[in-house]
């Protein structure tokens, strides 16, 4: 009996952990922006949209008030722009806020999630877009440049909170665009990774209620 419980609580652990490795796995868009590690940076890629075609950005940029703020620019004089505010509050962007301008034709920018080689699962897309600067743009979640069919949208600002299927490879694009003027608008996301339990965790499942039964019977 005692050997029978032993494994039933061996199994438990097994089921309960076994394909949950990335569970509870944070992505922060803020946070986790550099302009000094690459681009790609880990799962993020900074870039904007021309014709239709994500472009990463290869030109780092130092904006804000001090000029000391990182960013990625593309090549229409150091637009469309994300940058990351480190100073003081200026062009609507408070400090430590991550702020994306579109460009001169209302090139789209873009904070892009790739997902992990490794995992796959549901994803919650949590946080915010804020109004900035006095220019009215729009804003936009996209999944893998699918460009015409936001999963959410709205003009110049907006919260959100998304649940969404992914498999390796999907993309999650966080987007500021139709507009140029006064186009600094912040943003604030996290992608939190809810992976789908393993064949492996089912299949202790399955053998911890055969067990279960084998033991009520014997108890019987």
């Amino acid at each position: 009996m005692r050997r029978l419980t032993l494994v039933l609580c061996f199994m438990c652990l097994v089921a309960l952990t076994t394909g949950s490795a990335l569970a509870d796995t944070i992505w922060d868009v803020n946070s986790q922006f550099s302009n000094t590690k690459g681009n790609p940076n880990g799962a993020w890629s900074y870039g904007w949209v021309n014709n239709s075609a994500f472009q990463l950005y290869e030109i780092t940029s130092q904006g804000g008030a001090n000029g000391t703020s990182p960013g990625w620019c593309g090549p229409y004089n150091g637009v469309p722009v994300i940058w990351k505010n480190t100073g003081v509050p200026i062009y609507a962007v408070e400090t430590g806020q991550l702020s994306l301008h579109p460009g001169p034709d209302s090139q789209m920018c873009v904070a892009q999630w790739t997902a992990p080689a490794d995992w796959s699962g549901s994803a919650a897309i949590q946080g915010q877009f804020f109004p900035g600067d006095s220019g009215i743009m729009q804003v936009g979640i996209f999944k893998n440049g699918d460009w015409g069919s936001p999963l959410w949208s709205a003009s110049d600002s907006g919260s959100f909170n998304l649940s969404e299927q992914i498999v390796a490879g999907d993309t999650i694009d966080f987007g500021v665009y139709g507009g140029f003027s006064y186009g600094n608008t912040p943003l604030e996301a996290t992608i939190t990774a809810v992976p789908e339990p393993s064949t492996f965790g089912l299949l202790s499942i399955g053998a911890i209620s055969l067990l279960a039964c084998a033991w009520r019977r014997r108890k019987a």
